[in-house]
């Protein structure tokens, strides 16, 4: 068997663990709200700051960040003439642009790390912070836009206090800076690190809702995030002539999943939460798919 479909193996057991705990109701979707909550205030903060602090970061990697923003913009702008055209309500039109142009970069974050190990991590983070932009200054944006809700207005306070923010500037700081942490500081953010991947995957099979409407619009949406983000990709990859691992780590990323933002934005802003929840179940379905071909036909 492969290396790579080895190390996928873990991750799939996991995800069905959170789907079947679901099922035999030992934990539901309010325990994978606490769950995360543990990930993106604690663990992740914590492995954001050991793979940035210990990345060789030079001025050529710094368009890591630039690029998941390229990348929602030309998504942003056949989606945007798409929805004119759409003969549905409002709420929806809302929520089917949030789910083409927020990217899941969480969800592939467990694949990345278990195909490329801590040291590529950095990378990911570097596209990550830029992609965490476009979720909570633009999409957010849009989702007050199409929102019925009056009075709706970007929470800045709110986002520049985002853990994982901090965690990104506080490892950054430490690369540029001449900080040395001895092995103890090391140590201890190893070990809070140490549950980020499995607590996310195990929230994620929680999440999981596979109930199919809307097929139509709900394949349009995944085709905008995945196929369109791939192509993407696929030409970022060859027109500036990315090495592995980061030409890997920039296709996973540009084809992930539609965002888990999706769904907490068209909750906020009175968007057509079932649509949500539709297009991020089947697009992490399809998402599993074409990760296990990628690792096992490509890495």
């Amino acid at each position: 068997m492969p290396p790579y479909f080895v190390k996928l193996i873990p991750v799939l057991i996991m995800f069905s663990l959170g789907f079947v705990s679901k099922k035999l109701n030992i934990f539901n979707k309010k325990d994978a709200d606490r769950f995360l909550q543990l990930v993106l205030n604690i663990t992740l903060p914590a492995l954001t700051i050991v793979s940035l602090s210990n990345l060789i970061i030079t001025i050529d990697l710094l368009y890591l960040v630039i690029l998941p923003i390229v990348i929602v913009l030309l998504t942003f702008i056949p989606t945007y003439i798409i929805c004119r055209e759409l003969k549905i309500s409002q709420s929806r039109k809302g929520t089917f642009l949030l789910g083409s142009i927020i990217i899941n970069t969480g969800f592939v974050s467990t694949f990345i790390y278990a195909f490329f190990g801590q040291s590529a991590f950095g990378y990911y983070s570097l596209f990550d912070l830029g992609n965490s932009v476009m979720i909570y200054l633009f999409a957010y944006y849009q989702a007050i836009r199409y929102s019925s809700k009056k009075g709706s207005r970007l929470p800045i306070k709110k986002i520049l206090s985002l853990p994982p923010i901090w965690g990104i500037v506080i490892g950054l700081g430490i690369n540029f800076l001449p900080i040395n942490l001895n092995q103890l500081p090391i140590s201890v953010l190893d070990y809070i690190a140490s549950p980020t991947m499995p607590l996310i995957i195990f929230a994620l099979g929680i999440y999981f809702h596979p109930k199919l409407a809307n097929v139509k619009l709900t394949l349009e949406v995944i085709s905008l995030r995945m196929g369109l983000g791939f192509l993407l990709g696929m030409l970022i990859v060859h027109l500036f002539r990315l090495e592995q691992p980061i030409s890997d780590i920039v296709l996973i990323c540009a084809s992930a999943p539609v965002g888990f933002n999706t769904l907490i934005f068209s909750e906020l802003e009175e968007l057509d939460r079932e649509f949500a929840a539709t297009i991020v179940s089947f697009s992490l379905i399809l998402s599993l798919l074409f990760i296990t071909f990628y690792s096992y036909f490509i890495l």
